[in-house]
C-alpha cells in the first residue's frame, strides 16, 4: 500500500510539471497578414462609378497586384515593408506602376500607409466582436473596425478558404444612404476579398456613387 501510494504522489507530481511546462498557444491575428519580400497577391477588380449629373453608370474592370518589394527601417528603427501597387487593364500581360504603400507590422497591429494616409487594419490579438478606430493614426473621423467570424471558412472566387476572418468598417443603409465596407483576410495569405459601397439615393434622381470590389485573382503564397 505505502509504495503504492508514492507511485501515485509521483505520477501527480510529474503531471501537474508537465502541466507548468505546456506552451501557452500563440495569439490569433498576426499570421492573417504575412509579410515576406517577393510575395505578392493580384486581385480581379471591379469598380462601377454613378453618376447623377449624367445619369448614368460606368463599370470598369482591371487588375490589382500588390507585391512585397522590400523592407527598410523607420526613424524608430522599426521594421516597414514596402508595397509596389500596379495595374494591368490587359489580363495581366502587361503591368502598370501606380504608387508604393507602406505596411508596419507588430505585437499590437497592422498598419497601412496609402496615399499618405495611414490606416490600422488589423488589431492583435483577434478577438470576436473586437473593435477599434481604423482611422486613428489619422486626422479622418472615426470608422468603427469590428472583427467578425474568426477562423472561419469562406468561400471566395470559388475557392475554398480554410481559415478566415471578416472586418467590418461599415454597414449602413437606409432609403437614402448604403454605407457598406467589408474586408475578409484568409490565414497566411492576407486580404482575399474587399468591397466598398458608398451611394446616395435621391427621389427622383439617379443613383450617385462609387461601389468598389477586389476579389483575389492570384498569389505565390
Amino acid at each position: 500500500m505505502r509504495s503504492n501510494f508514492w507511485i501515485y504522489i509521483s505520477i501527480m507530481l510529474f503531471w501537474g510539471y508537465a502541466c507548468k511546462r505546456v506552451e501557452q498557444p500563440l495569439p490569433i491575428g498576426p499570421d492573417y497578414f504575412p509579410l515576406q519580400i517577393g510575395k505578392f497577391i493580384t486581385y480581379s477588380t471591379q469598380e462601377i462609378t454613378h453618376n447623377a449629373s449624367s445619369e448614368s453608370s460606368d463599370t470598369a474592370n482591371f487588375l490589382i497586384r500588390k507585391t512585397v518589394e522590400r523592407s527598410i527601417q523607420d526613424g524608430t528603427k522599426n521594421i516597414v515593408y514596402v508595397i509596389a501597387v500596379e495595374t494591368s487593364t490587359d489580363s495581366g500581360n502587361s503591368w502598370n506602376f501606380i504608387r508604393y504603400n507602406t505596411v508596419k507590422k507588430d505585437a499590437y497591429n497592422v498598419q497601412i500607409v496609402a496615399n499618405d494616409i495611414r490606416k490600422v487594419k488589423l488589431s492583435f490579438p483577434f478577438k470576436e466582436r473586437k473593435t477599434w478606430d481604423a482611422n486613428q493614426l489619422n486626422s479622418s473621423h472615426y470608422q468603427r473596425a469590428t472583427l467578425l467570424n474568426i477562423d472561419k471558412s469562406n468561400n471566395v472566387a470559388n475557392k475554398l478558404f480554410e481559415y478566415t476572418a471578416t472586418v467590418e468598417l461599415g454597414n449602413d443603409e437606409d432609403l437614402f444612404f448604403t454605407d457598406v465596407e467589408t474586408e475578409i483576410y484568409a490565414k497566411g495569405i492576407g486580404l482575399i476579398l474587399s468591397k466598398l459601397i458608398d451611394l446616395e439615393r435621391q427621389p427622383g434622381k439617379y443613383l450617385q456613387g462609387k461601389e468598389h470590389f477586389n476579389t483575389i485573382y492570384e498569389t505565390n503564397w
